[in-house]
């Protein structure tokens, strides 16, 4: 099957594009010089466990933010910046968000940093499994979470014009499939331009985990994307070359005791079904892909740009525009790629240059082959720029700050209330402007409880050019 010329033939380019986004940010609140946060999650927000937008993960400073699938990926941004906005507005007064995903002023001692607060008795277990075999400084790394998912009408209609598949559950688990093994492969140019990690404070390199690691001396572009962040022991190896070999590798983990649940696995993908256990992968097939590699930024007060998330989906785009999906050798190529590339210094010139360049030609030749807008020719340029100028990236860019006598903790505190006083001061909800004052306020108040919002403020959500 040639999907991009299946595409174009048929007109199904605006289908295609039309995949749904669900963002989930993870944040730290803190207070003064950057400290962590001692107060309780606020009761504002309502029962945390069944708010669907704003939970607690790990710490019980960790507020988590949640979006509904929509699409486009601009209507999941507009959505993900109210949510933001939600969250501040409930903080106490002398709080505010810590912009980077590595964590900010901690303890010394890991009893004084509190587990988030759950009924959930195994959770509750898995949370201090994990607080003995990594220590609670490391589980307080934060990021941003994509999950993605096709267009059921780009499924059907597509099922329909193409003879490979006998049933279109099988085409949808395919694509998914050359989606999420692609990704992995190529996934190193991502981190390169979008890792926001160069150097983390002192304390965090003590626990169980850092025990045995030597501590980085110098920045890199990704710490969170390297070896000393998010990264399961070497025997771990997941294939995502079929949905049986996934959820084996998945299970066999956790029947040898290399992982204690499949949610210890820290993959950069993940395969999701109906339910999150990946047995019923087997059964039902995959719904979405989570894509878990991205860094917050620090320059943008919800984490990431609308500009990185329209790239991101021109990428996934790309990805299954390539003639093949990788195997599962390549597939761990990919992901010792990105470590390395990770672990590179965010001003050199990254040994992978050759590969981006290509990389960046098939989005290009994506682009013309189906008629995309001219602003996704100009991210590809900025893409090449920062390829050949490393300072450009989010990393280098922290890295020249940090360099020029700030320390990450100032620029994190700046980052942190400026952010603040930029979102509490927006005359209306982002995505929402069409509505009347009284209607936003309803709105803030069912996110804030979790109540249900209409079906029809999500599907109407105003894209904001």
């Amino acid at each position: 099957m040639n999907l991009i010329k299946d595409i174009k033939e048929n007109n199904l380019v605006e289908l295609f594009m039309k995949g749904n986004f669900g963002l989930e940010k993870e944040g730290l609140r803190v207070k003064g010089h950057a400290n962590l946060a001692t107060s309780m999650h606020p009761k504002s927000l309502g029962n945390r466990e069944v708010n669907p937008h704003i939970k607690t993960d790990y710490g019980e400073a960790q507020p988590e933010i949640i979006t509904p699938p929509l699409a486009p990926y601009s209507k999941a941004y507009n959505w993900l910046q109210t949510l933001s906005y939600v969250l501040i507005a409930n903080l106490l007064d002398e709080e505010y968000m810590w912009p980077f995903s590595v964590p900010c002023n901690l303890p010394e001692d890991d009893s004084l940093i509190n587990i988030s607060q759950t009924s959930n008795i195994e959770l509750e277990e898995y949370r201090m499994y994990t607080a003995s075999k990594y220590g609670k400084k490391r589980q307080l790394v934060n990021g941003i979470h994509i999950n993605y998912s096709f267009n059921p009408q780009f499924l059907e209609k597509l099922f329909f014009i193409q003879t490979q598949f006998e049933t279109i559950e099988a085409l949808r688990d395919e694509l998914y499939l050359k989606l999420a093994s692609n990704f992995l492969r190529y996934q190193w140019l991502l981190v390169y331009l979008f890792g926001a990690t160069p150097v983390a404070e002192t304390p965090f390199f003590t626990g169980p985990f850092f025990k045995d690691k030597n501590i980085p001396t110098e920045p890199m572009r990704s710490l969170r994307n390297s070896n000393f962040g998010f990264t399961n022991h070497p025997k771990v190896v997941v294939r995502y070359d079929s949905i049986k070999n996934y959820v084996t590798d998945l299970q066999n983990a956790v029947q040898t005791g290399k992982l204690k649940l499949e949610r210890e696995y820290y993959g950069a993908v993940r395969l999701r079904g109906v339910v999150k256990d990946s047995a019923s992968l087997l059964e039902d097939g995959i719904q979405y892909l989570e894509m878990r590699s991205f860094d917050n930024n620090p320059f943008e007060v919800s984490g990431l740009s609308e500009e990185m998330l329209q790239f991101v989906h021109l990428f996934f785009m790309t990805m299954l525009s390539l003639p093949e999906k990788v195997s599962a050798l390549e597939t761990e190529k990919g992901n010792n790629l990105t470590k390395k590339v990770a672990s590179e210094h965010p001003f050199s010139k990254t040994k992978m240059m050759d590969e981006g360049y290509w990389l960046l030609g098939q989005m290009q030749h994506l682009i013309t082959m189906l008629e995309l807008p001219y602003d996704y020719s100009e991210l590809v340029d900025q893409a090449a720029e920062a390829l050949k100028k490393p300072e450009k990236t989010i990393s280098g860019r922290i890295t020249t700050i940090l360099e020029s006598g700030s320390s990450l903790l100032t620029m994190g505190e700046e980052l942190g209330r400026h952010h603040k006083k930029e979102i509490l001061s927006i005359q209306s909800l982002p995505g929402f402007d069409h509505l009347l004052l009284a209607e936003q306020l309803q709105i803030v108040n069912m996110l804030q409880l979790g109540a249900d919002v209409p079906l029809e403020y999500i599907e109407d959500i105003h894209m904001v050019d």
